[in-house]
């Protein structure tokens, strides 16, 4: 299998970064909601045959949190490479400091805010919402330490104390920093061999819980680690991916599709036979089918060039960022006072506006700092 070294960007994964934010900001407002931690009978009351509906049907796709997360890393390991393999493949230092820019400053921003706002708003627990929901916005032990463990990012802390969301850029800033150096060893190796590699680091963390019986942030690193390798195959080899799949017909591709979409969201609807690690990967799998979809099925392509698409994608990273902080605002700030349902609507227009002007007026302008701090123009 030739590959192919070139940095074309594809503006359909970028929206499907977008479909992949919402899913979890759904995942996020669904288990806010204490019906989610109870029996549900469709036979019941109106709100438990929604919640069945949206547990038990093929809906459950729209609010898959941890499978989205998956997808984030396989795609995050394909967008990176795309530079990495490049002919004008950044050094290191420059790599490093765009990548600070384009994830650390709008973190920042966000968990300062986060900071403010709970503090001004948190009103304790909310006995009719979720364990979930009341777990988040605890007061640590130590305030102080807990926010220059935030502002470090890359230690082992509780991230559930202002922004649950950032558990993934966590994990995402350690790869980072050595993501370039694991792409180099791949340059020249043959698919087998590299398929081998990026399950490695599973192994190893599978290993280590076995043989620890425990689970830590950063043993989770190691295992996402491979993700991101397997991200990084999907882009050596997209051409002959795309070339193998794009003479496919309709009816083909939308079998695909369903596979894809099985496949991707099989931990929910299987039982947990298996160890999460296996979960994660049965679904990076199914990302790696809705990537060559969005790569060769021109149907797909274009549905996902959609202007609405496109928008979600332009500000997916904003919109994990605050959609927690937002909508732990409004429920601490209005709850009691509005009824629920008026609080989620309230939440998701303000969190789709707050991550527009974040994208706008922070992120660009990080990014932006990225290319004059290493002077590059790309």
């Amino acid at each position: 299998m030739k590959p192919v070294h070139d940095n074309k960007r594809f503006t359909q994964l970028d929206a499907l970064r977008g479909a992949a934010a919402l899913s979890v900001v759904f995942f996020h407002y669904l288990t806010r909601l204490k019906i989610t931690e109870q029996e549900i009978n469709f036979f019941g009351s109106l709100s438990e045959k929604l919640m069945y509906i949206m547990k038990y049907t093929p809906l459950r796709i729209i609010w898959l949190g941890h499978e989205a997360v998956i997808l984030f890393f396989v795609l995050s390991g394909f967008v990176m490479s795309l530079s990495l393999f490049s002919r004008h493949k950044p050094t290191y230092s420059t790599y490093l400091v765009k990548r600070i820019c384009r994830i650390y400053i709008p973190y920042v921003v966000t968990i300062l805010f986060a900071i403010l706002l709970k503090k001004l708003s948190y009103s304790g627990e909310i006995p009719a919402l979720s364990t979930a929901f009341n777990n988040a916005w605890q007061i640590p032990d130590n305030e102080c330490r807990a926010i220059l463990s935030h502002l470090a990012l890359i230690g082992d802390f509780d991230t559930n104390i202002y922004d649950g969301s950032i558990w993934s850029l966590v994990h995402e800033m350690r790869i980072s920093l050595i993501f370039p150096l694991l792409v180099g060893t791949y340059k020249n190796t043959r698919a087998a061999p590299s398929l081998l590699t990026a399950f490695l680091p599973s192994f190893i963390a599978y290993f280590i819980i076995q043989y620890n019986m425990s689970v830590s942030s950063l043993v989770m690193t190691i295992h996402y680690t491979g993700l991101f390798l397997f991200g990084t195959i999907i882009a050596k080899y997209r051409y002959r991916l795309i070339n193998s799949t794009k003479k496919f017909s309709d009816i083909k591709m939308l079998i695909l599709l369903f596979a894809a979409s099985l496949i991707y969201a099989f931990s929910a609807w299987s039982l947990s036979f298996a160890p999460e690690i296996i979960h994660d990967w049965i679904s990076a799998v199914g990302t790696a089918l809705f990537i060559i979809l969005l790569m060769s099925w021109d149907k797909a392509i274009r549905l996902f060039q959609n202007k609405a698409f496109v928008f979600l994608g332009r500000i997916s990273y904003s919109l994990y960022l605050w959609h927690i902080v937002i909508l732990n605002t409004l429920i601490h700030g209005l709850y009691g006072i509005y009824p629920l349902f008026v609080i989620y609507l309230t939440a998701f227009a303000v969190t789709i506006f707050i991550s527009w002007i974040s994208h706008k007026y922070i992120e660009l302008p990080s990014m932006k700092l990225g290319k004059i701090l290493t002077g590059t123009n790309k």
